[in-house]
């Protein structure tokens, strides 16, 4: 069994999504889906690590204005790269920005994502289904809530 806890050089927060009992009594496929934090702190050496672990889509869920502060992983030295996707489709509005900085639990702060920001799940979850061959890295920042959040609802959708 492929272990869920991975080491990529520069990342300090991946894990397969594999190996996860499902409610009919199968399992999630090892390999399939990974969330990481910032993949742009790969080294040459984790770059390697991901594209030898058979990604072939990676799934950045930060912002515009993130993404320019942090750019993606460059696999140009690699000789090839995964296909890389940004499902943010809508911008955050300054009303919702107030109201996820009041909420007081996490609980609180998914429900306001997901329902705030329903374009952009769906976007996720047509780009993992409609991703090619290989597996699915999905990332944000620190790997924790909008990647958590993807992690959940792909779960969910799969039956786990």
């Amino acid at each position: 069994m492929t272990p869920r806890n991975l080491n990529w050089d520069g990342c300090h927060n991946v894990r397969d999504l594999g190996g996860l009992p499902t409610v009919d009594g199968g399992r999630t496929r090892p390999g399939a889906i990974v969330r990481a934090d910032l993949l742009g702190r790969l080294t040459t050496a984790g770059k390697l690590q991901l594209l030898e672990y058979g990604v072939g889509t990676i799934i950045d869920l930060r912002t515009q204005r993130e993404i320019a502060e942090a750019p993606p992983a460059d696999f140009a030295a690699n000789g090839r790269a995964p296909v890389y996707v940004n499902p943010r489709a809508q911008q955050q509005l300054p009303s919702v920005t107030a109201r996820l900085k009041r909420a007081t639990t996490r609980a609180e702060l998914y429900s306001l994502l997901i329902d705030h920001y329903p374009l952009s799940n769906v976007r996720l979850i047509r780009a993992v289904a409609g991703a090619g061959a290989g597996g699915v890295v999905i990332h944000c920042h620190s790997g924790k809530d909008r990647t958590g959040i993807a992690a959940a609802l792909l779960l969910s959708l799969a039956g786990v």
